[in-house]
């Protein structure tokens, strides 16, 4: 996988805030109406990454993306 980053935009990204969202993470309304990875997607995934005791950065890596994935996971 290849990772998403400050500058993205599309429904990578918009599939992302809304899991962030929906652990509580706010991302900012301006970038969740255009679906665009800026400073507080950056932010949120930061923060996502040090809860889960991932490496510090603020970008979606296969290894983020799995956790994101199984953070919230339901039936």
């Amino acid at each position: 996988m290849e990772s998403i980053a400050k500058g993205a935009s599309g429904a990578a990204v918009e599939d992302i805030q809304e899991r962030l969202t929906r652990l509580g993470y706010e991302i900012d309304e301006s970038e969740t109406s255009t679906a665009s990875y800026g400073d507080s997607t950056a932010s949120a995934v930061e923060r996502f990454r040090a809860d889960n005791s991932i490496a510090r950065g603020d970008e979606i890596d296969t290894v983020t993306w799995a956790t994101l994935v199984d953070e919230t996971y339901t039936l």
